[in-house]
């Protein structure tokens, strides 16, 4: 998996605005760079980094689930305030 470009992602949340259109990352979001995507969106489409050994197509793995899970709540606490 290739890492989300911070510059695309300004580009196409801009886009999304002018259009009024929903923004979401659909690929390359992981423990290590959710807080950075969150300036971006509040809306994701996770797969591997919540699978076992974090690959696509392996089954939910729900230690991966939980910890992203809290990392994105740690981001949206520290974003409000």
């Amino acid at each position: 998996s290739h890492p989300t470009d911070e510059e695309d992602l300004r580009i196409a949340k801009t886009w999304a605005e002018r259009s009024g259109v929903p923004f979401y990352v659909g690929s390359g979001s992981t423990l290590e760079n959710l807080s950075s995507l969150t300036k971006y969106t509040r809306h994701f489409i996770v797969g591997s980094a919540i699978r076992k050994r974090g690959k696509a197509g392996e089954e939910l793995d729900p230690k991966r689930v939980v910890a992203f899970a809290k990392t994105f709540e740690k981001c949206l606490k520290s974003m409000s305030r």
